[in-house]
């Protein structure tokens, strides 16, 4: 009899953060902060335990993740055949509607499956063929903006596939108007701040702005914004188990003071196209007042 894959439990669960190289110990530090518990450092990423309550405030509040994948399922898959007939008879129905779009990422190690873009192609073919074979149909493929993200991670011949909560990269925080040349990630320039030991107490200065990415990050952590505050969505929203009621109390919960206090943050460039696209970015942000 084949063995079933392995399933959360639905109340508390695994919960593995991804970030950029040297900034696990930052993000293991704000998910600590946020509720999560038994945090472990991964290579390029964080792995702790948390429910539904921390999942969500943690894709809002964290300054230093690129995103949160919560496991479903594990499983052995030596081949791109198993790896198929085993993703066939999972109850994909069980995360997603016919009308949903889907994406998968796909991440390989050490596996006799060799290449991640053809994991992920496995894994679409046999969710497809699930549903067409279950409901004579299947959903639509979308790798830009699609309602529900997987992921499948392949070390060892040891496959987990996860929902991706996050859903577009927690970098994009939803805030630029304007991008300048060789822009830097917010989740970079906010991991910066952190390690720099600011106080939030003395003049923050950024003599070569750019497009105002340090100096928006600053503004946001010198006030208590949170970093999600000005996107418009988050992959967990599109989930067939989504809480409203729970997300609505955590937005409440750490909504940003009515008025702003640390005003010390200054911005120069010599290039004036990149002081124009901060000014952009800053007024998108509605942040004239502080920087």
């Amino acid at each position: 009899m084949q063995k079933r894959p392995r399933i959360s439990a639905p109340a508390t669960y695994s919960i593995t953060a991804k970030t950029i190289l040297g900034l696990e110990e930052v993000l293991a530090d704000e998910i600590r902060h946020v509720g999560g518990k038994d945090v472990q450092l991964l290579h390029r990423g964080v792995k702790f335990m948390g429910d539904n309550s921390t999942l969500y405030a943690c894709n809002y509040l964290c300054r230093t993740a690129l995103r949160f994948l919560k496991p479903i399922w594990e499983f052995e898959a030596a081949s791109d055949t198993e790896l198929y007939n085993k993703c066939l008879n999972l109850p994909w129905d069980s995360l997603m509607e016919l009308n949903h779009t889907f994406a998968i990422d796909g991440v390989v190690n050490h596996s006799g499956i060799t290449h991640s873009m053809y994991a992920a192609l496995k894994t679409k073919d046999a969710i497809a063929d699930y549903f067409r074979k279950k409901f004579g149909r299947r959903p639509s493929v979308d790798t830009e903006n699609p309602d529900i993200r997987f992921s499948v991670h392949i070390n060892k011949n040891h496959c987990t596939i996860s929902l991706d909560s996050s859903g577009s990269s927690l970098h994009l925080r939803g805030y630029k108007a304007a991008v300048g040349f060789a822009p830097l990630s917010e989740v970079l320039a906010s991991g910066l701040i952190l390690l720099s030991g600011w106080d939030r107490k003395k003049t923050f200065l950024d003599p070569m702005c750019g497009s105002g990415t340090l100096l928006i990050e600053a503004a946001m952590i010198g006030n208590d914004i949170p970093a999600g505050f000005y996107r418009k969505q988050f992959g967990f929203e599109k989930w067939k188990d989504f809480d409203t009621a729970l997300w609505r109390e955590i937005k409440e919960k750490h909504k940003p003071p009515e008025e702003y206090q640390f005003k010390e943050i200054i911005g120069g460039d010599l290039a004036h196209h990149s002081i124009r696209t901060t000014r952009k970015n800053i007024g998108s942000a509605g942040l004239q007042s502080l920087i």
